[in-house]
């Protein structure tokens, strides 16, 4: 993880509201629910949890090929993204 600073903003009051409101809604907390957005923002990241690169559809057979994936019907949710059990 990468080392966190503090900072203070200022907001409107209903913004902040919202914020709280989103984050509840999104079980984060505000700090949480901030950085994520400056991530996709402001950075151009998206959030941690969805920073693998995306595969087109038309190359999958390319990427089994690549990674040695000879089932890739079967397979395509865990190969796409990164899904262990499906069940």
């Amino acid at each position: 993880m990468q080392q966190q600073t503090t900072t203070n903003i200022r907001l409107p009051k209903e913004d902040l509201q919202r914020l709280k409101y989103v984050a509840v809604k999104e079980h984060k907390s505000v700090s949480a629910l901030i950085r994520d957005l400056v991530r996709e923002r402001i950075i151009g990241q998206m959030p941690a949890d969805a920073t693998k690169k995306k595969i087109e559809i038309w190359d999958l057979p390319k990427h089994a090929v690549r990674t040695g994936h000879r089932y890739l019907a079967r397979d395509v949710d865990r190969i796409v993204y990164g899904r262990k059990n499906l069940r």
